[in-house]
C-alpha cells in the first residue's frame, strides 16, 4: 500500500494511487477526487476527505492535506465499526483499539522502518479531538 521507495499510497478497491508528487490543481481536475469534500480550507492550508472509504486490507477514511499546490500530507483511519461509528459509539478504549490496529497495520506494510528519503509515516493520537490515525508527511 505505500511504496517505501517512492511514498505513492495504493489502494486495490476501489483502484486509487496518490503520488507525492499530486497538487492541488490536479487533484481537483482528477474524476476519481471529484466527490472528496472540503475539511479545511485555511489559505495555504486545504484539506479533502475522499468520499467513501478505501480499501487495502482494512477500509480506510482518507485526507489529503495540501500546503498551496503541494501535498504535504495523507492521513488514514481505520474504519472498522468494532472502533465505533459515530460519537455516541466512542470510547476511549476503542480509539486505544483503533491506534493498536494502525500501528499493527504499519508494521506489516513498512516493518519498524518510519523515515524515507521521501518523508516519514506515523500514528497519531490528537487527545483534543478523540481520534488517532496514520499519518503519512511528505518531505
Amino acid at each position: 500500500m505505500i511504496d517505501v521507495q517512492t511514498g505513492t499510497i495504493r489502494f486495490n478497491e476501489p483502484a486509487v494511487e496518490i503520488l507525492p508528487s499530486l497538487t492541488r490543481a490536479i487533484f481537483l481536475a482528477t474524476s476519481e477526487f471529484s466527490t472528496a469534500k472540503i475539511v479545511v480550507a485555511n489559505e495555504p492550508w486545504c484539506s479533502s476527505k475522499l468520499s467513501g472509504y478505501l480499501k487495502e486490507r482494512d477500509s480506510f477514511a482518507v485526507i489529503l492535506w495540501f500546503r498551496g499546490e503541494n501535498l504535504w500530507m495523507v492521513t488514514l483511519m481505520n474504519v472498522n465499526p468494532a472502533f465505533g461509528t459515530s460519537w455516541a459509539d466512542w470510547s476511549s478504549d476503542k480509539e486505544q483499539e483503533r491506534m493498536l490496529a494502525h500501528d499493527r497495520w504499519l508494521e506489516l506494510s513498512l516493518g519498524s522502518k518510519r523515515n524515507f528519503e521521501w518523508g516519514n509515516v506515523c500514528c497519531e493520537y490528537d487527545e483534543k479531538g478523540g481520534f488517532s490515525q496514520i499519518a503519512i508527511k511528505f518531505s
